[in-house]
């Protein structure tokens, strides 16, 4: 079990930076590089990103939490979900034909169906298990060098 108890000394630090690395570079990748203007535009897709964020801080201390305690499955299974969730979150406006949404109710609703849709092939899940894999790498090289997630 995970537990987040330390709540009232919350800092960024590079494993934080790594995660919101890849998440942007996975929402403009999504986005065909049009977050700037979707964020200004639709007031759904700012909440989203800033969920996101925010999700990043606790997804990354889990992350770093299952790699001390030797569960890399369970940190690269976080990391696939968190970053292919990101992705199916912020592709709509850019799949042909299908317009941007603009509330929340159709957000939640296109991301589970995008979700599914894009669970049906086969390159991108394998593309995703690539990022979430180098992903983890690139993190569990930084714990090597010090050992604690706090600094």
């Amino acid at each position: 079990m995970v537990r987040f108890s330390n709540l009232k000394n919350i800092s960024i630090t590079r494993y934080h930076l790594v995660t919101i690395s890849f998440l942007v570079l996975v929402i403009l990748a999504a986005s065909y590089g049009k977050l700037h203007k979707n964020i200004f535009i639709y007031y759904v897709d700012f909440i989203a990103l800033i969920v996101y964020f925010l999700l990043a801080y606790f997804v990354t201390n889990a992350i770093c939490i299952f790699i001390n305690k030797s569960r890399k499955v369970e940190a690269f299974l976080l990391s696939f979900f968190y970053l292919y969730s990101a992705f199916a979150c912020f592709i709509d406006g850019s799949v042909a034909g299908w317009s941007h949404t603009e509330t929340l109710v159709d957000k939640i609703f296109f991301i589970l169906l995008s979700l599914l849709l894009l669970s049906m092939t086969v390159f991108i899940p394998v593309i995703f298990f690539l990022i979430a894999f180098i992903h983890n790498l690139i993190i569990a090289i930084i714990m090597k060098k010090k050992v604690s997630c706090n600094s």
